[in-house]
């Protein structure tokens, strides 16, 4: 199971000290890959965490019955 992950970003320098943002992604993985990227991309001090929630992105899907569908088993 895949949980969707939260970027934080939090501004430590400029004009936007003390601010905090955050980006949203469907896996810690496809985050964890983000973190170069979006560091490259702050002209300014900041921090990058992944932090991953309790709500699914993703789940294993139960295989078909075939039986169900009107194949032989």
């Amino acid at each position: 199971m895949t949980y969707w992950t939260i970027l934080w970003i939090i501004f430590l320098g400029g004009q936007y000290s003390g601010e905090q943002s955050f980006m949203v992604y469907p896996s810690l993985e496809t985050c964890e890959k983000a973190l170069n990227v979006v560091s490259g991309t702050l002209p300014y001090d900041h921090i990058l965490l992944c932090e991953e929630t309790t709500v699914l992105s993703s789940s294993l899907r139960p295989k078909r019955n075939p039986l169900l569908t009107g194949g032989k088993p």
